[in-house]
């Protein structure tokens, strides 16, 4: 993108927070009137929530003899909101892209080599996900003590060409979240 399409952008971008931000009169009627008073989660220039969260690094399956993947403990891979207010995970796309394994809904089903499949909170990472109206997904405020989603995750692989004597990349996930919870 050109410098002069990316300024335009942003400039966009910044006025339309601004609508969104800018106090409209309110009308008085004698000698008193009221004034609304609201908060919002600060949004970019893309008009996207800024969250401070946590998200796992890594989420390390072993790999049994039949194909069966065990993963850590759900405590052990959250997702922990450190923002004042609530907010939940509204989306997760999984990426296999220069791993070499081929994600699809059912390794033990696949004839592909290197057949991948798993669930994450029961949600199967072979398609995306649109999460925005799932209360599981909720977390509370940082510190409230509802502030975290743990994750189990459970899964498969079949037809494995790759060693697995040492951890191997195997897929990328993408976590979308937003402020509040899901209605």
């Amino acid at each position: 993108m050109s410098i002069k399409k990316h300024a335009a952008a942003v400039v966009c971008g910044l006025a339309l927070a601004a609508t969104t931000l800018a106090p409209s009169a309110a009308l008085a009627v004698g000698n008193t009137g009221t004034t609304e008073v609201t908060i919002q989660a600060e949004k970019d220039a893309q008009g996207k929530d800024q969250l401070s969260f946590d998200v796992p690094t890594v989420i390390p399956f072993a790999a049994k003899a039949d194909g069966a993947l065990v993963g850590p403990s759900a405590d052990a891979t959250k997702i922990v909101n450190k923002s004042v207010f609530p907010i939940h995970v509204t989306g997760m796309s999984t990426s296999v892209e220069n791993t070499g394994w081929n994600l699809v809904a059912d390794a033990s089903k696949s004839t592909e080599t290197n057949a991948l499949s798993f669930e994450l909170n029961g949600v199967s990472a072979a398609t995306p996900a649109d999460l925005s109206a799932k209360a599981a997904w909720n977390m509370g405020y940082a510190g409230s003590g509802a502030d975290s989603v743990a994750i189990t995750s459970t899964g498969k692989v079949a037809h494995v060409t790759k060693n697995l004597h040492s951890a191997q990349k195997a897929a990328t996930v993408t976590w979308t979240l937003a402020a509040g919870s899901a209605q």
